[in-house]
């Protein structure tokens, strides 16, 4: 077969794998179907964009790769792991569609609570906390507060 030149990529592990997902909200007197045998596979570096309308289950299957629900069947895999695995191993970060902010909490101490949550030594927060501030740009807004923050900064 020719190529042009150019090696055909290797199969790899997709970094997210969902597999005949389905979830379905409600009891038996009543439910709703918010997805129904969704698969996908993403690789690593793709850039995936999940495009329709409200309501048709967008936020759902985020919500159910990064295990803040369960899938009423199907497969899901996150870097090879069950997505409660992936998770407690810290494998992928999740940003909120609103942000999630205590307004009484410096950008600083917003930025320590999953590190305090987590109970990591106190020593090790400002080193990591000055590090992930830098990485997004507000390392010179450390002091202030959400609400005196741009909604893409809060995000």
């Amino acid at each position: 077969m020719e190529t042009g030149g150019v090696a055909p990529m290797a199969e790899s592990t997709p970094i997210i794998a969902v597999d005949k997902v389905s979830k379905i909200y409600g009891n038996a007197n009543a439910s709703t179907v918010a997805l129904k045998d969704v698969s996908l596979s993403i690789a690593k570096g793709e850039f995936v964009s999940l495009v329709g309308p409200s309501g048709c289950g967008k936020s759902t299957l985020l919500r159910l790769i990064a295990d803040l629900d369960k899938a009423t069947q199907g497969t899901l895999l996150v870097n090879g792991h069950a997505p409660d695995v992936a998770r407690k191993n810290r494998e992928y970060g999740f940003v909120f569609q609103a942000p999630t902010l205590y307004d009484w909490r410096t950008v600083e101490r917003n930025a320590e609570l999953p590190l305090e949550v987590m109970g990591r030594a106190k020593a090790d927060w400002k080193p990591r906390v000055d590090k992930m501030l830098a990485m997004v740009g507000l390392r010179d807004f450390h002091d202030h507060y959400p609400w005196q923050l741009s909604g893409g900064m809060q995000q």
